[in-house]
């Protein structure tokens, strides 16, 4: 690569006369053919393969993730939703896992292909609501909510409209996770925060934890009740805002 670069510069200051040498032209194109040898080598090297999707996750026809056969360790594919159900506007890339060991996950973590005992495992750059809709939950049940990993890496709203005090437990806390929690219009009802029993929230009054692990956040009856969250780590989640009157229970 040294004698390329060399030969490189000598082109680029021969370039800069008055008159071209025809013998630095051939030797140009020389040095291109061989850089497009050197990088059309590394490539077939590779040997992965790379499939588009053109179904869902699982279930749906030959095209789905699941349905795909024959396939190679670092194979990859492609997955664009388009207002899909589940998971919104998403471009989602996964690498093939032949190993199985992501099959610990839930979908769309692991997905598991055609050939058993090998994972479309998703890779840490998808992410969800490219454009558009964010996705929202509007929710009356007189119950908690526990929220699901899914929701909680796609950064979900949560709208509560009981006519009654409501409690959301988070999920695990893992880097990157966000949600927020609301009460519906002009339903004054108390909101409840609480974690999986094993992590903290960092409050906003004093940029503190919680004093125990699993300890709930909550807000005083109000419709103007709401709170966004961010998992920093494994442990802590971040009050990132808070509209009412809020302390730890």
């Amino acid at each position: 690569m040294r004698k390329i670069f060399v030969l490189i510069m000598a082109i680029v200051f021969m370039a800069g006369c008055a008159t071209v040498d025809p013998r630095v032209t051939a030797l140009e194109d020389k040095v291109v053919k061989l850089e497009r040898k050197l990088l059309m080598g590394q490539a077939t090297g590779a040997g992965a393969n790379l499939y588009p999707v053109t179904g869902a996750l699982t279930g749906e026809g030959a095209g789905a993730l699941d349905k795909i056969a024959s396939t190679a360790q670092g194979d990859a594919a492609i997955v664009m939703f388009n207002s899909e159900g589940t998971y919104g506007n998403a471009f989602m890339p996964f690498t093939l896992d032949q190993s199985g060991g992501c099959g610990t996950e839930a979908a769309p973590y692991c997905i598991e292909s055609k050939d058993a005992g090998e994972w479309w495992e998703l890779t840490d750059g998808w992410f969800m609501t490219m454009y558009g809709k964010i996705p929202v939950v509007v929710d009356a049940a007189a119950s908690a909510v526990t929220v699901t990993v899914t929701q909680a890496r796609s950064g979900t709203l949560f709208i509560n409209t009981l006519a009654g005090t409501k409690q959301y437990i988070l999920p695990p806390a893992e880097a990157g996770m966000s949600v927020c929690f609301r009460n519906g219009q002009g339903n004054a009802r108390i909101l409840q925060v609480d974690t999986d029993g094993t992590d903290y929230i960092v409050v906003n009054s004093t940029g503190l934890r919680t004093t125990s692990a699993g300890d709930i956040y909550a807000a005083t009856a109000s419709a103007k009740n709401q709170i966004c969250l961010a998992a920093f780590d494994a442990t802590d989640w971040y009050v990132m805002s808070e509209i009412g009157t809020w302390a730890e229970e």
